[in-house]
């Protein structure tokens, strides 16, 4: 039995994932589940139909088997705020829609910062509310925010003009 990942036709995927590898007759079995960082896995697949268990007492008792991993990107949004935590935010002007539906794995742009803030300039973003570190540029390119399709969110942070 073979497994595919989806990206990589793999014989021995047992030292790798600790999939089983079936050679000679097998009884009845269980397909285990994997992980992929980024994706649900939606289960494995032999000519396009879904497949449970294999070997002896079901139709999938073939030693040329090769089943397909079907994995499905998770989607997250990414959302921001006026400032970390002891910023107040009152005298923090503008508002920025959440960003929806980012698939993993791909780029987008982040939407230009439409804060402002009198006597300080923005001078970019941070994924911590307690954070002082720039992570992210207005604009800049991003992917892969959240591997489980949960809301990130994102933290202005500001600069005093002198």
């Amino acid at each position: 039995m073979f497994y595919n990942l989806g990206k990589t036709r793999m014989e021995d995927v047992s030292k790798i994932y600790g999939l089983p590898t079936f050679y000679g007759s097998y009884s009845k079995t269980k397909i285990p589940t994997i992980d992929r960082k980024g994706y649900q896995f939606n289960g494995w697949y032999y000519n396009g139909k879904k497949v449970t268990n294999v070997g002896k007492g079901t139709k999938y008792n073939k030693m040329d088997l090769e089943l397909v991993a079907k994995w499905e990107p998770y989607k997250y949004n990414i959302s921001f705020s006026k400032a970390i935590k002891g910023v107040k935010t009152k005298k923090i002007k503008g508002t920025m829609k959440t960003t929806k539906k980012v698939e993993y794995d791909t780029a987008i742009s982040l939407p230009k910062c439409t804060y402002t803030r009198e006597g300080y300039k923005f001078i970019g973003w941070t994924t911590s509310n307690t954070g002082n570190t720039v992570e992210f540029l207005d604009e800049q390119r991003v992917s892969n925010l959240s591997e489980d399709g949960k809301t990130i969110k994102l933290y202005a942070l500001w600069e005093e003009i002198k």
